[in-house]
């Protein structure tokens, strides 16, 4: 039955217009790959009218990406839907809000369909850093496009699919083949997937990471094909000397910053599991060989993860034709520690007070039964 439910309120989400994803900016003549894409959005004012905001004027809708055109398509990559709170939507990759009397007021682009009749479209550009824009340009309207009242944000569709298998997972929905493989995707997350070696030159510091690459291959990627991962400090050296451990990270994965990283690290996925990249060690366990596929990356006191190619030498492996690059940031570990501390703080006197009121409630209710009750 909730299977069918899920289904049912699916099939009423209502589409109003498309999209164009960019993921890059033409910058004097140079190609700039952005961290966040910006959006040309095109809606149906029509579909706009039957939509019922909510008490403060506002409409909700979802950036969905289409998956069903070809790589060179000149077609929008990109519709967009009203928002349905009632389910978790684990295909949005962006999300926006709008005021209704707002956007209606917004002069249009008018376009003639295929039977002769006119649809008026309301063009819209949200920028890379969220903000709301009528698109002048779109509309062939001359100075700065002004900015309307909403907010767009990117949308972690990990944290999402994880919300989504705690709710559904022992239901009759987990038996459906679409959710069946976001529960296995989930569920397959490693716990572990490599460990580190921090290294001081002068004033640089290093820290050179291993990683499984059967683990790092269980491990999902984002909306653009990133993994990300936490390089923990370690209480005690490793067994093997490590100083750190690696983790995938748990803002992407669980929804909160990990207080005790030292490093955050990015790159894209297909990028780390290039064949050309495993080095394989091989050992004896319980009386059987047992081969571990590992990769070598190092984090650079500036922040790039590059190759770590001197140890990839000296296993007897190639690297020196291959491109790879990513990202870490080094964590502000007592900042963080702070906003967990009072994040906690706060939690704790939303409780009490909570619990203070409940007190309050039971005395007045007991005051009043016993006032009820008293004889005249």
């Amino acid at each position: 039955m909730e299977e069918k439910n899920q289904e049912k309120k699916e099939q009423v989400l209502k589409f109003v217009g498309s999209a164009y994803q960019n993921n890059s900016l033409n910058k004097d003549g140079e190609i700039v790959k952005l961290n966040t894409p910006f959006y040309n959005v095109t809606i149906d004012k029509d579909a706009l009218k039957g939509l019922k905001s909510d008490n403060k004027g506002m409409l909700y809708f979802a950036v969905h990406q289409r998956q069903d055109l070809e790589p060179d398509s000149k077609k929008p990559n990109c519709f967009i839907i009203e928002k349905n709170k009632n389910i978790i939507d684990i295909d949005s990759v962006k999300d926006f809000s709008v005021k209704k009397s707002e956007i209606m007021g917004l002069p249009t682009k008018d376009f003639t369909n295929a039977d002769g009749t006119v649809k008026q479209s309301i063009c819209l550009l949200i920028t890379t850093d969220g903000v709301i824009k009528l698109n002048n340009k779109a509309l062939g309207l001359e100075g700065a496009s002004p900015i309307l009242e909403g907010k767009a944000y990117e949308i972690n569709t990990l944290l999402r699919k994880a919300e989504l298998v705690k709710k559904i997972e022992n239901t009759e929905t987990a038996n459906n083949p679409k959710y069946a493989a976001v529960i296995k995707e989930m569920k397959n997350i490693p716990d572990y997937v490599g460990g580190g070696y921090e290294k001081q030159s002068g004033e640089n510091k290093f820290c050179h990471i291993t990683l499984n690459r059967n683990d790092l291959s269980n491990l999902p990627s984002d909306n653009y094909g990133n993994v990300k991962l936490d390089v923990v400090a370690r209480k005690e050296l490793g067994k093997d000397g490590s100083s750190h451990f690696v983790i995938p990270s748990t803002s992407t994965y669980k929804g909160y910053n990990n207080i005790n990283a030292d490093y955050e690290v990015k790159f894209k996925k297909e990028d780390i599991l290039n064949p050309k990249l495993i080095q394989t060690d091989t050992f004896k366990k319980d009386g059987a060989d047992v081969k571990i596929d590992k990769v070598h990356i190092t984090i650079n006191s500036n922040g790039k993860v590059t190759l770590n190619k001197g140890l990839y030498e000296n296993k007897g492996v190639d690297v020196s034709g291959v491109q790879f690059e990513g990202k870490a940031n080094l964590v502000d570990k007592e900042a963080r520690q702070k906003a967990y501390q009072n994040a906690k703080e706060a939690i704790n006197a939303k409780a009490e007070t909570k619990a203070d009121t409940k007190k309050a409630d039971t005395k007045e209710e007991k005051k009043t039964k016993k006032s009820k009750g008293a004889k005249l």
